[in-house]
């Protein structure tokens, strides 16, 4: 019988477990945990990119740690400043724009925040308000209607999540205006949204193919094979163009 130690560190959340598995069981049991841990962070495994490897001689036992580094944080830039630029070509030169972030001070917040910045502002975009409302559908609504308040000139906003970007939605369609929202993280009601000409677009950071490739990393150890250091599962940008697809997908993946 081989130990693994599985431990998934987010900027949110801790979650640690210590499974034990044979050959024959070990992609179930792993699967599931893998699972429940993505559960614990919104569905979205934010890890999987800084591979630690270490062999135990007690017992040959594997430890392997999944942890959030510097390739979290260049993720989160990345999509962010996608997203931003994504925005912007939505828009027009000086056209003001808000960003709605998530909890103050997290680390997943001001990457994704300073992603989208370096996005608009390289397009010439002027961010007239970023505004935190921890990644809270209902705080977003309060927050966006302040924000509204004091910009009625308003152009475009990005939230760093899809809760956000939503509740912000909620805000501008109250005042019955027409503002392009785009949020992260691709998840089903943000896609619905999309595809009925709510929300603009979103982007995903491909939480199945995070944890699959996760689990195929996993294995890949245990048998003695080699793997990369660093391992980018990719991101989509969702669009009414894809959503159609995107949706039919989550629904085969999630059952919902």
């Amino acid at each position: 019988m081989t130990s693994c130690y599985l431990q998934i560190i987010t900027s949110r959340t801790s979650f640690t477990s210590r499974i034990f598995i044979k050959q024959n069981t070990f992609i179930d049991q792993l699967g599931k945990r893998l699972i429940l841990s993505a559960l614990r962070v919104d569905f979205f495994l934010k890890c999987a990119v800084d591979v630690l490897l270490e062999e135990q001689s007690a017992g040959k036992s594997t430890i392997i740690k999944l942890l959030t580094g510097d390739y979290s944080k260049d993720i989160n830039v990345t999509v962010c400043k996608k997203a931003g630029e994504l925005l912007a070509s939505m828009l027009s030169p000086g056209d003001k724009v808000t960003i709605l972030e998530g909890v103050s001070g997290t680390p997943t917040s001001e990457q994704r925040v300073s992603g989208a910045e370096e996005g608009l502002k390289n397009a010439g975009m002027k961010i007239a308000a970023s505004r935190a409302a921890d990644s809270n559908r209902n705080m977003a609504v309060s927050v966006m209607e302040n924000i509204l308040t004091a910009n009625p000139d308003l152009k475009g906003i990005f939230a760093i999540n899809d809760e956000m970007a939503l509740g912000s939605l909620r805000a501008i369609k109250a005042q019955n205006k027409d503002i392009p929202v785009i949020g992260i993280d691709g998840i089903t009601e943000a896609v619905k949204s999309i595809k009925t000409k709510g929300m603009e677009a979103t982007v995903a950071q491909k939480p199945y193919d995070m944890t699959y490739t996760g689990v195929e990393s996993v294995l890949k150890v245990i048998k003695g094979e080699s793997i990369n250091k660093r391992i980018d599962s990719g991101f989509d940008v969702i669009t009414e163009k894809n959503a159609d697809k995107t949706l039919e997908e989550l629904t085969k993946l999630l059952g919902e």
